[in-house]
């Protein structure tokens, strides 16, 4: 279907369409687990987007590529991507993306161990998304937060945040994410 999409966009001169089929086949290898394929899509896309001024999606894509990255283990490729796609979110209107972006942004750190970076990250999404009303986002930073704490053995502070994860994730229906939680609990 993307190959078919791709071919009509081209016949039509829509590059910018063509970068975001090309987005979206990234984050499908992505979920396919094979990020360096993904990686390649992603960068394509976002020179498109870049070259076309489309910002938002500019952005977007630069979250994408961090995360690739970070599941490639360039960790600091990935930390640069994610500050440059924060740099872009401050000139829009896109306090949702933004959000999201610090969450991914605590992941990165946590899986580099360092705890106290990934903690600032966690609270500062929590209490964005907390904010905005997104309360499965708002979980899982609680959920993060929570396993930071853990690992700097802050016990009854991450009870509390695990506890606040515990009751989001019941609320909003999440089975799979709220038995994660109930683990690390």
């Amino acid at each position: 279907a993307y190959a078919d999409a791709e071919q009509r966009y081209r016949e039509l001169e829509m590059p910018e369409q063509l970068g975001e089929i090309g987005n979206n086949r990234g984050i499908v290898l992505l979920a396919l687990g094979q990020p360096t394929k993904a990686l390649a899509h992603f960068e394509q896309s976002a020179a498109l987007f870049a070259g076309a001024s489309l910002t938002l999606l500019h952005a977007t894509t630069l979250i994408n590529i961090g995360n690739a990255q970070v599941l490639l283990g360039h960790f600091a490729r990935g930390l640069t991507a994610f500050e440059y796609a924060r740099r872009l979110f401050e000139t829009l209107d896109a306090q949702a993306d933004a959000n999201v972006l610090m969450l991914d942004t605590g992941d990165a750190y946590m899986a580099l161990n360092r705890y106290p970076e990934a903690l600032a990250a966690y609270r500062e999404a929590s209490a964005r998304l907390r904010e905005a009303g997104m309360p499965y986002d708002q979980a899982r930073a609680l959920w993060g937060a929570g396993t930071a704490l853990l690992a700097q053995s802050q016990l009854d502070a991450a009870a509390r945040a695990l506890d606040e994860a515990t009751d989001l994730f019941r609320t909003t229906g999440n089975l799979a994410l709220l038995s994660g939680v109930l683990l690390e609990r």
